[in-house]
């Protein structure tokens, strides 16, 4: 169990490096980050679990002060700090 937590530690670190490096590009919405996040093909219902994971990740940098929002257009996109 150890070990398990100890790898999806390290993926989560992993794609919140990721994350970073594209907003430094330019903002992005959630809907933005899933080709960060995610390099395959998905159906509805995975791209509804995806966005979950892309709205946690992009709020924990923001919560961290890594991340800044802005209302755009009624989307909230990110962008660095």
């Amino acid at each position: 169990m150890h070990e398990r937590c100890a790898q999806l530690l390290r993926h989560h670190e992993h794609r919140l490096t990721e994350l970073q490096n594209a907003l430094k590009t330019s903002p992005l919405s959630a809907h933005d980050a899933l080709t960060v996040l995610f390099r395959r093909p998905m159906d509805g219902h995975q791209i509804s679990f995806a966005i979950g994971e892309a709205v946690a990740h992009l709020n924990y940098l923001w919560h961290q002060g890594i991340a800044k929002r802005e209302r755009h257009e009624n989307v909230w996109k990110f962008s660095l700090a």
